[in-house]
């Protein structure tokens, strides 16, 4: 019965035989593909110390993104010795800068958000910077769906951070105003002011990839797969089945007795062999298409995992594309978090860029890049040297072209006049020698006989030596 006849028939009378409905729904498989459960943070962390895999990817980003050098800015330009980067070096709790960064990282690649808990008075320079366990971090949502109330509750530590009262760009106090809890990730899922982690779209291929280790230990355990049947014509009894099993046990299971057969005394007994094959436990494939899940979920190269697949040339420009996708965009999620809680205390435009020549892949592409663009005469020689770090050198601010060239479709006579100016502009006769120029009487009283034809002369050979002087950008 289609959906308009059981809408009308609903105001007719009632039929006398009921239409029989399918109480059994049949399950959908691409039903399940949309009924994925949210992960919390504990579970993910879980999967990070379980999975090899996804323990790689997360921690080969993280080391990339803890090795660069913070690079602080203020107002779009580059301070040395500012007070955000000797505090970073030194972020207190026995951390150094690269411990901090890293594990405020990895709590974000795995849960989806990294949280930051700032000592000292909200209104000034933090004391101290710790990074907090995602796992043990509750929130409590306000009428507005974002977090009204942060709990970290870590063995016997509790504290709980309140929003404040500004409707913009609110944080989350303490009791006391002497500490805030800063959340930082790329964007929310569900949640609003929770990160969403990437772990949640592969949930799937890394829970098949535990299972098929699982598997594959317990077939190792039980000797793989049987190599016979053994039966006995008489009848056992119990006592001698648990010996006969016992005996097998120990001499015809577990890797150090694979191939061997049996032989017990007794009545008589009867062999059958089976045919052996280890199809079962091949996972070979299953784990590689895991790893590219994941691989591909978090931005990395699957390169870097295959090394039967590696050469010289697609092992660089993996290292290049690991830099360019992941490494430095999780390096601007993580610091513009840390950036935006400094520009706030310190009253200032802060942004924390990295380094260009920190590490030798990120310095090879900055040489390429900065000869590029001098070689095709878009930047000097000196701001070449700049993006590389080098000082400048003397002439290396101007572009130098062939002598004598000229721009196409500009008369000289023209150039000349936009050179000399008004008052200077010459006379456009080159080869007349005897009639006088208009201010000959004058150039007489004064004792300056010049000749039209030199000066002339002159004046080009004075715009054609400002053609010839090497023009500055700036």
């Amino acid at each position: 019965m289609g959906f308009w006849s059981r809408l009308i028939g609903r105001s007719e009378a009632k039929a006398a035989v009921a239409e029989p409905i399918n109480a059994v729904q049949i399950p959908s498989a691409y039903s399940m593909l949309f009924q994925t459960a949210e992960m919390t943070p504990y579970q993910c962390w879980n999967f990070y110390k379980s999975v090899a895999p996804f323990a790689k990817v997360v921690d080969l980003i993280a080391d990339g993104v803890a090795n660069l050098k913070p690079v602080v800015y203020v107002d779009g330009e580059p301070v040395t010795n500012h007070p955000v980067a000797n505090f970073l070096n030194r972020p207190g709790f026995n951390r150094n800068r690269k411990r901090f960064i890293k594990e405020l990282t990895v709590q974000e690649l795995v849960s989806g958000t990294g949280y930051i808990q700032a000592y000292g008075n909200t209104e000034y320079a933090p004391a101290a910077l710790d990074v907090l366990k995602s796992q043990f971090v509750s929130h409590f949502v306000g009428g507005d769906m974002w977090p009204l109330d942060y709990l970290y509750a870590e063995g016997t530590r509790s504290s709980r951070f309140r929003r404040d009262d500004n409707p913009r760009d609110f944080k989350w106090v303490d009791e006391y105003g002497m500490s805030e809890i800063i959340p930082i990730y790329d964007m929310d899922g569900d949640r609003r002011g929770v990160g969403m982690p990437r772990l949640l779209a592969i949930r799937n291929d890394v829970e098949l990839r535990l299972k098929g280790i699982v598997h594959n230990n317990a077939m190792i355990d039980n000797g793989a797969r049987l190599s016979g049947v053994l039966s006995y014509d008489a009848e056992l009894t119990s006592d001698q089945e648990q010996s006969i099993q016992a005996q097998f046990e120990q001499r015809a299971s577990g890797a150090h007795n694979a191939g061997r057969v049996l032989i017990s005394a007794g009545g008589k007994a009867n062999f059958t062999s089976l045919q052996q094959s280890l199809r079962d436990m091949d996972f070979a494939k299953l784990i590689e298409m895991v790893e590219d899940a994941i691989a591909s979920r978090y931005n990395v190269p699957v390169t870097l995992f295959r090394t039967q697949a590696q050469t010289n040339n697609n092992y660089e420009t993996a290292w290049n594309v690991l830099y360019d996708q992941a490494i430095l965009p999780t390096y601007e999620t993580v610091m513009s978090g840390v950036s935006a809680m400094f520009s706030r205390r310190f009253g200032q435009q802060i942004d924390i860029r990295h380094d260009a020549l920190t590490t030798p892949i990120l310095a090879k592409q900055a040489v390429a890049r900065s000869g590029e663009l001098y070689t095709k005469k878009l930047i000097t020689k000196n701001e070449a040297r700049a993006e590389i770090g080098y000082e400048p050198v003397l002439g290396g601010d101007f572009f130098y072209e062939p002598m004598g060239m000229v721009p196409q479709g500009e008369d000289i006579f023209t150039g000349i006049d936009d050179a000399l100016g008004e008052g200077e502009r010459p006379s456009p006769r080159m080869i007349n020698t005897t009639a006088p120029a208009p201010d000959a009487d004058k150039e007489k009283d004064k004792g300056k006989k010049v000749d039209n034809t030199f000066r002339d002369l002159k004046s080009a050979m004075q715009f054609l030596s400002q053609m010839q002087t090497p023009a500055s950008l700036h």
